[in-house]
């Protein structure tokens, strides 16, 4: 069951919900060893030496005077082949071997370097294949400093070009944390090492040089703990979080996770590594950046502690995953208790097209999360022209619930309501609460406010109790409930107006109106549909409803259904009962109630010899009180035979069609059983030429249609349910004449029709269609309707359509009936439309429809840019008959990718013979969250041709 929306959305509930997104447990463990050898385990398995140095592994490099790699790999030379003979072997100790020592080196000069290369070469040791640490000495730094600039490139790899340096403070690193913003992104000139368990239970370590961005002064702190209802990205600023988003578009943003293809193992990047064997821990310093799948984790150090299974984040952080990407200044995650905090949040939702900051986010277990100072919006960066605040924020998996405390929405940096407290969902489980109010005002109505109350009943049912109140009316109170079950769906609306202060004294105040609609099935064949209407009154849908097809309602549907479908048939039962709501339709006019009605269809194709056989059958009780009613029993067995190539077609058809009827008060001398039989006979032909050009493809389509139906005298049988179909071009191809078994049209006709068509090669549209057709008549037609006498033109009227599609943008339709029989106006019918439409901002429509002796009208509606994100929209229909407007509205819609305003002033009439009712609108959607005020934009989708959402 869809749910409701709720006016506290805070889509943050989804923000950083994967306890385990900020770091991998690595695969490897490795330890400094006794006699310059590596203890390493994988996953908890000790793997020795000879195994990790098995052929298609990590080879062993040979001994050099520098390790492999360091802090700056850009200041160590290339391996050298040679092996010094003045190697001395390190000391055994139980105090970790630093991979890259924690220390730092200033370098004033390379002539420094230079003269502390003889030095270096008498403290080096072979290094293992995996990492080559160093024992530095007591009274000298190695050359692989913690800072890679104070290092000089060494010119050929000699190991006297590495001596080390003189203890001196600490340089600051020059990939400094934490700069204000990312000016762009080059290519190091440094290499970096880039290592990942390999086959055979060994590592495979490279170097590659690597993208760097390039960071403005690190002055100032990236990262700024949010301030609520302030700007927390200044104009210009672009953040790592924000690099591959383009903000500029609507709508969901290009996911750079869902576009990453990353290896499912664990693989870790870094400028330099410390491995420390007696606190087991292991720290990545430098660019760090950490793979796995589609997840991807960016920071200036990592510390992951094998003991305690924690993994601590300092620096420019940046975590992206489907769906999610974040950025902070620190991290910690406890990985054995899925609990952890993240500081200085940033975060954005693309397919939300959303973005958000917080100070805090603390994974408190793996379904439940606590934030500070958090706010949600879907504008773009530096940009808050609305925003959704709260002081702190729990949001429960398990339980599917949000808690917000201290909580304030702002538009245009005014708050428009504040919320000490707020509870609503993260899911799809619904909860109780407040929905968005709508705001309006009309003639009928006044000054009108509803404000929805959303009921969680149970999983599978709801409800909404929605106070109304009309300035002019009074107090009414509307509910709604809604029913789902895995077959069955059904909804019912219930509205009470206690006391209207608006109808006379002499007419009962108290007004209501009740609707129930259920449909689905019962077994997969059996299908079943209910509809039941009431109204209290007549006036009901006039002083009430919001449009002339609403208000002009002259009949309530009740009605119920139960099908079932075989595999070429299917069986109908039916109930159905109408309320007039009219009361000047006379009572003879009324429509008749089918107390039952029971349908059987059958067709089956192919049958014997290529034939189709058919079968309508009916049996129908007709109601109605004081007048003529009775069951009705009819049946139309047929045999078809249709041929088709791809130049034509035949289809010859026979059947014959018994209708006979019981019935009770019979007017005078009329029998109580009548009956009709009628015999049909049908050819249906047509032929299919094609002219294949360069740029399009045209056709021509000549069809014929002779029908032939026995005369039969029916003027003792009434009229149950049986009407004239409305004369149309495909109206022309029917069996009868007649819409109901009341009446089967007498028929020896010939019908004459050609099509032309005209579509794009390179698109299949069709750009041309043209259709002319017309009947002619070899007998008189002398079954009609009661008061109709025989019609005796030897033709009919002759009906034509014509559409083009003028370029890409223009469109045109047209539709003649012209009746060359009448001697004064020959126009039966007509109507024609223009329309443009760019499919953006531009949409124009223009129409005129007559139909002789029932109405005569024009229609103009458009949607007008007037700046990039202002339309203008707007709609006159009016009514040349009876010289009036029936609807006219105008207004004015901004929109841009943070939100919406609409408004509208509107026109129209319930009654043709009554005063025109004015109303106005006005809707605020804030995109992504919700919607305040009357639905504007529906109302537009429904009354305007062409407008969509969407543009």
């Amino acid at each position: 069951m869809p749910g409701k929306r709720i006016i506290l959305p805070i889509f943050v509930g989804t923000l950083l919900l994967v306890p385990s997104v900020w770091g991998a447990q690595p695969t490897w463990d490795c330890k400094a060893g006794p006699n310059n050898s590596w203890d390493c385990s994988k996953d908890g398995v000790s793997v020795s030496n000879e195994q990790e140095s098995t052929p298609g592994n990590a080879t062993q490099p040979g001994t050099t005077t520098q390790p492999a790699y360091a802090a700056n790999p850009t200041a160590i030379p290339e391996d050298s082949d040679s092996v010094p003979s003045n190697t001395e072997p390190e000391s055994d100790t139980d105090e970790p071997t630093p991979l890259v020592s924690t220390a730092s080196a200033h370098a004033t000069s390379s002539s420094d370097v230079a003269e502390d290369d003889a030095a270096a070469s008498s403290s080096t040791t072979p290094l293992p294949e995996i990492a080559r640490p160093t024992q530095p000495t007591a009274t000298t730094q190695p050359a692989y400093a913690a800072n890679p600039r104070a290092i000089a490139n060494d010119s050929d790899g000699d190991a006297s070009s590495a001596a080390p340096l003189p203890n001196t403070e600490p340089t600051k690193p020059r990939y400094a944390p934490n700069p204000n913003t990312i000016t762009g992104y080059k290519l190091a000139d440094e290499t970096t090492w880039d290592c990942k368990a390999g086959p055979g239970k060994a590592w495979e370590c490279s170097r590659g040089r690597v993208k760097h961005p390039v960071y403005a002064a690190a002055s100032t702190p990236r990262y700024k703990r949010p301030v609520r209802g302030q700007r927390q990205i200044q104009s210009g600023d672009i953040l790592r979080i924000d690099r591959d988003l383009d903000w500029n578009q609507c709508g969901p943003l290009n996911d750079p996770a869902t576009m990453a293809r990353y290896s499912n193992e664990t693989k870790i990047e870094a400028d330099a590594a410390d491995v420390s064997r007696a606190n087991k821990q292991a720290t990545f310093s430098g660019h760090v950046v950490v793979t796995k799948g589609n997840q991807l984790l960016e920071a200036d150090r990592i510390t992951y502690n094998n003991r305690d299974d924690t993994i601590d984040a300092t620096g420019s952080i940046y975590y992206q995953s489907p769906g999610l990407l974040v950025s902070g200044s620190s991290a910690r995650m406890d990985m054995a208790v899925h609990k952890g905090k993240i500081t200085d949040v940033e975060y954005r939702l693309p397919k939300r097209h959303a973005r958000g900051s917080a100070t805090l986010a603390e994974v408190i277990g793996p379904k439940q999360s606590h934030f500070e100072n958090i706010n949600y919006t879907t504008c773009r960066p530096g940009n808050d022209d609305w925003i959704l605040e709260a002081g702190k924020l729990e949001i429960n998996q398990e339980t599917g619930v949000g808690v917000a405390e201290d909580t304030v929405f702002r538009f245009k940096g005014i708050p428009f309501f504040y919320l000490p407290y707020a509870s609503f969902p993260i899911d799809s489980r619904r909860k109780s609460g407040v929905l968005v109010p709508s705001i309006g005002r009309s003639d009928e109505t006044g000054f009108d406010f509803s404000i929805p109350y959303y009921v969680n009943i149970a999983p599978h049912m709801d409800a909404t109790i929605t106070p109304r109140y009309m300035s002019r009316r009074g107090l009414m109170v509307a509910g709604e409930f809604r029913h789902l079950t895995e077959n069955f769906e059904s909804e019912a609306t219930l509205e009470l107006l206690p006391n209207d202060k608006e109808r006379d004294s002499d007419e009962n105040s108290a007004r209501g109106a009740f609707s129930y609609q259920g449909h689905g099935y019962l077994t997969p064949r059996m299908a079943m549909d209910v509809i039941i209407n009431y109204a209290s009154d007549n006036d009901y849908m006039e002083d009430l409803g919001d449009s002339l097809a609403i208000s002009s309602s002259r009949y309530l549907e009740r009605r119920g259904d139960m099908q079932y479908f075989g595999d070429h048939w299917s069986l109908l039962g039916r109930v159905q009962y109408f309320q007039t709501i009219d009361e000047t339709i006379a009572r003879v006019d009324r429509p008749y109630a089918r107390l039952p009605q029971i349908l059987f269809e059958y067709e089956q194709p192919d049958a014997f010899a290529g034939t189709t056989l058919h079968m309508d059958a009916e049996y129908v009780y007709f109601d109605r009180d004081n007048t003529v009613s009775g069951h009705r029993f009819d049946i139309n067995p047929a045999i078809s035979l249709p041929m088709r190539n791809s130049w034509g077609f035949v289809t010859p058809k026979l059947g014959v069609r018994h209708t006979s009827y019981d019935l009770t008060n019979q007017a005078a001398g009329m029998p109580d059983s009548p009956d009709r039989t009628t015999g049909t006979f049908s050819l249906d032909s047509g032929l299919f030429f094609e002219r294949v050009g360069t740029a399009t493809t045209s056709t021509l389509e000549p069809r014929m249609f002779y029908l032939y139906t026995s005369r039969e005298n029916q003027d003792d049988i009434p009229i149950f349910d049986t009407s004239e179909y409305d004369f149309s071009f495909y109206n022309m191809f029917n069996e009868n004449h007649f819409a109901g078994s009341d009446r089967i049209s007498d028929a020896n006709q010939l019908t004459l029709a050609l099509t032309s068509r005209t579509f794009m090669n390179d698109t299949g549209e069709e750009s041309f269609r043209f259709s002319l057709g017309e009947i002619f008549y070899f007998d008189d037609r002398e079954v009609q309707m009661p008061g109709v006498g025989t019609i005796d033109d030897s033709s009919s009227a002759l009906v034509g359509q014509i559409a083009m599609q003028l370029g890409s943008r223009w469109s045109t339709q047209a539709d003649l009936e012209w009746d060359h029989n009448r001697g004064d106006d020959q126009t039966t019918q007509s109507a024609i439309y223009l329309r443009y439409d760019d499919n953006d901002k531009t949409l124009f429509n223009i129409g005129y429809s007559y139909a002789r002796d029932i109405f005569e009208q024009t229609d103009l509606s458009f949607r007008f840019p007037i700046t990039s994100k202002l339309n203008a929209v707007g709609r006159w229909d009016y009514s040349l008959r009876h010289e009036r407007t029936t609807e006219a509205f105008a207004g004015l819609e901004f929109s841009n990718c943070c939100y919406a305003v609409r408004a509208l002033g509107r026109e129209y009439i319930n009654d043709i013979s009554n005063e025109s009712n004015t109303a106005f609108y006005l809707q605020l959607e804030f995109k992504g969250l919700t919607n305040i005020g009357k639905k504007v934009d529906e109302f537009l989708e429904d009354n305007l041709l062409g407008y969509s959402r969407a543009n």
